[in-house]
């Protein structure tokens, strides 16, 4: 779960409703079904993110009909809420000792871009892989970065005024 939402920005909803035939093995691909904007996109599955989840559902995944990736513990067994896994988020996020001014699953996925945009990458391309419809969704993404600006205050514009 972890994985999805800081890698992949997800909303916490899209890691809940995530399905098992969303994930295809063979072509290496992942299907997220974006209700907020009412379409389907389909990223690589990266080799992390497809072994983490092979061991999960191997390994950690209750036995169950249900169809969701992600189950809750305890009984009955059903599919994990976004409640649940912002809990499960924030409570990680606290024990490996990571301060934030926000905790749970919006925290991922805000570093997700905060990364992407540090990086240089486009505002266009960040809204298309967070799943945004207005590009200004992705503009609370856009931080003043103070070395940066450092760097062109001190610029030699060679006597151009």
């Amino acid at each position: 779960m972890l994985m999805l939402l800081a890698i992949y920005g997800l909303r916490p909803s899209e890691v809940a409703r995530l399905r098992l035939e969303d994930l295809d093995w063979e072509y290496d691909q992942i299907l997220i079904r974006r209700r907020k904007v009412n379409k389907a996109q389909v990223y690589p599955l990266i080799p992390q993110v497809g072994n983490a989840l092979l061991r999960y559902l191997k390994e950690a995944r209750p036995r169950s009909a249900c169809r969701e990736v992600f189950l809750a513990w305890g009984a009955p067994t059903r599919p994990v809420t976004v409640g649940i896994l912002t809990h499960t988020v924030s409570n990680r996020l606290r024990a490996v000792g990571i301060r934030s001014p926000r905790y749970g699953a919006y925290a991922l996925r805000h570093a997700c871009a905060t990364h992407l945009a540090s990086r240089g990458v486009s505002f266009k391309i960040i809204g298309d892989h967070l799943g945004h419809s207005d590009p200004d969704s992705t503009s609370i993404y856009a931080k003043v970065d103070l070395p940066m600006l450092r760097q062109v205050a001190m610029l030699d514009l060679g006597g151009v005024q």
